[in-house]
């Protein structure tokens, strides 16, 4: 069976994240929602069984999923951290200090690479920061049409539009003030 057209969900959501792998959409679910705060909540897609929540004991943030469905990643405000569950193996798997979490996404092509956004855009590969790393005023980005390439925005005052490069060493901006590319947005989706 299929789930109709519009479902609605009762859930106190900070971030989803879907999970192509598994035709599933993962939720962040935060404090005051009862037997499943602070836990990340998978709801499937196709009529599945959903699986029961992942409890982190602590209000999870900014939430993706790894193209190949192995890992969820979520930010942890309170710990400025982020937790990599292992889905397939069914549990946390990884918990790193990142200094905060506002955006980030998984390198479509390798799951244990992160690309965290806290002001600077950072590597993170098993937990571990690549040195170089890019800050240009990027506000918002996404993976162009490789895992090797970066495409950023400005925030409000700039409005520019970035690219960036992942090399063995890091990030680094490759082209920077591209022109305007129109208001400051929150996210990027290629």
């Amino acid at each position: 069976p299929v789930l109709p057209a519009v479902t609605e969900f009762a859930l106190n959501a900070v971030d989803l994240a879907y999970d192509s792998a598994s035709n599933r959409l993962w939720a962040s679910v935060n404090a005051n929602d009862g037997e499943i705060q602070n836990s990340l909540r998978g709801i499937s897609l196709n009529g599945v069984t959903n699986p029961a929540p992942y409890r982190l004991g602590t209000p999870p943030g900014r939430l993706v999923a790894s193209a190949n469905g192995r890992f969820l990643y979520t930010g942890v405000n309170s710990a400025n951290s982020v937790r990599r569950l292992d889905l397939w193996n069914g549990g946390q798997l990884l918990e790193f200090a990142v200094g905060g979490v506002l955006d980030m996404k998984v390198v479509p092509d390798n799951p244990n690479a992160l690309v965290v956004f806290r002001g600077p855009l950072y590597l993170f590969d098993n937990g571990l920061m690549r040195p170089s790393f890019a800050d240009v005023g990027c506000t918002a980005f996404d993976f162009g049409d490789n895992s090797a390439t970066l495409v950023g925005s400005g925030n409000v005052y700039t409005r520019d539009l970035f690219l960036f490069n992942i090399t063995p060493n890091g990030i680094v901006a490759t082209s920077t003030n591209l022109g305007a590319f129109g208001p400051a947005v929150e996210r990027i989706k290629f």
